[in-house]
């Protein structure tokens, strides 16, 4: 996805979003790490 802001996920759900945080801009959130 590669959302500016902050893109919260869910860990065990994140592939869904398109590796947000390798690509995104500014804050990505992973709970549950």
């Amino acid at each position: 996805r590669g959302g500016a802001g902050n893109d919260e996920l869910k860990a065990g759900n994140w592939w869904t979003y398109g590796r947000t945080y390798e690509g995104g801009t500014g804050n990505d959130t992973l709970t549950g790490a």
